[in-house]
């Protein structure tokens, strides 16, 4: 694989060569990969990024240099890229063709691919990036106004929550002004939003808890989509965002609040909520008193079972893991954990008590 770089249509041989790339990461050495990507490929991508380019071809190649990414690591694009490609970010959020109430599919591609492309390199280059992520951070928040088209508005209210997620400092810089956006949104019934902002509402809560006293508005909201909602997703993420209110502030929340989250598990849909209702769920159990104890133990052993079969789809955290095995073998009568397992299939039975046997911290 080579570039014609006389051959005017050099940025579409670039897309071609991102997808052979792939192939052959699958069918050669990474050393062999990195010489021909350093020597004679980087160069011409990072050059497209920062020139006039196609919508199309830009969103191929940032989607591509992702893929790439996840697997090649940090490694992939030289430190001295990274303040070239972080510029090059600013300017494409900055393009007030994504500013519109109404926007074409390429130009939708290209901010999805951009989103996902920035938290990989996020990931890879933490300090690198915290020198400007207020930037970006301030120009995310800017698609979220409803003003906004709705899918740009949903694909940055996610985006924002992940950010969140990585630079928790943002939370308390801009809590206000993004919680009035959530707000907003379900002052104006905007259902098809609700998915992706009461995942962040939760972020927010786990990031900052109880530091602003909003509390009681942030769990009447989850609690009403919780009641009116019946889409799996939208209420699994509700059930996961009252998760993590009740983890970061316990103090703050009225206890009626955890048979709510409790009412709507277990998860239906987004089981990458699995690792914080698991760890909510592991919580209870320490509970002295705490009803419902067979219905949470059931639910955990359901949670030890998928994780021990598909750890990637079920993710949960280890440190809850050696939490349960304790509480288990330490509090819970031997009666509570027979009936919870009444209802459990042979295998699922052999597989938990080979986690109550095995498991050591």
């Amino acid at each position: 694989m080579s570039f014609n770089l006389e051959n005017s249509d050099l940025s579409e041989q670039c897309v071609v060569t991102s997808y052979k790339l792939l192939k052959m990461l699958h069918l050669h050495s990474k050393e062999n990969f990195k010489l021909f990507w350093y020597n004679k490929i980087i160069h011409t991508y990072i050059q497209m990024l920062g020139k006039d380019e196609s919508i199309e071809n830009v969103a191929k190649i940032l989607y591509y240099l992702r893929k790439l990414l996840n697997i090649v690591g940090k490694t992939l694009i030289p430190q001295v890229y990274t303040g070239v490609i972080i510029k090059q970010i600013v300017c494409l959020l900055q393009d007030s063709a994504f500013c519109q109430k109404s926007i074409e599919e390429s130009q939708y591609k290209l901010m999805d691919n951009l989103t996902e492309f920035v938290l990989a390199m996020v990931k890879a280059w933490k300090i690198e990036f915290s020198l400007r992520i207020q930037d970006i951070f301030y120009l995310y928040l800017q698609k979220t106004a409803l003003i906004n088209g709705v899918e740009i508005v949903n694909l940055f209210l996610g985006e924002i929550g992940n950010l969140i997620t990585e630079f928790s400092d943002l939370a308390f810089l801009h809590f206000e002004t993004l919680f009035n956006r959530i707000e907003a949104i379900f002052q104006a019934e905007e259902d098809t939003l609700y998915r992706n902002s009461v995942f962040t509402l939760g972020i927010l809560c786990n990031a900052t808890g109880n530091y602003f006293n909003r509390y009681p508005r942030i769990l009447s909201l989850i609690s009403w989509l919780l009641e009116n909602e019946t889409t799996p997703g939208i209420v699994d993420n509700g059930v996961a965002a009252l998760c993590r209110a009740i983890l970061a502030c316990p103090s703050s929340v009225p206890e009626l609040y955890y048979f709510d989250a409790l009412r709507n598990l277990p998860l239906k849909e987004d089981f990458a909520e699995t690792k914080i209702v698991f760890k909510f769920l592991s919580y209870l159990l320490e509970i002295e008193g705490f009803q419902e104890t067979e219905k949470i133990l059931e639910m955990i052993i359901d949670g030890i079972v998928n994780n021990s079969k598909n750890s990637s789809e079920y993710p949960v955290e280890k440190e809850d893991l050696g939490k349960v095995q304790k509480c288990i073998t330490q509090k819970i009568r031997g009666d509570c954990l027979e009936k919870a397992l009444q209802n459990v299939s042979e295998e699922s039975k052999r597989i938990f008590k080979d986690f109550l046997e095995k498991l050591s911290f």
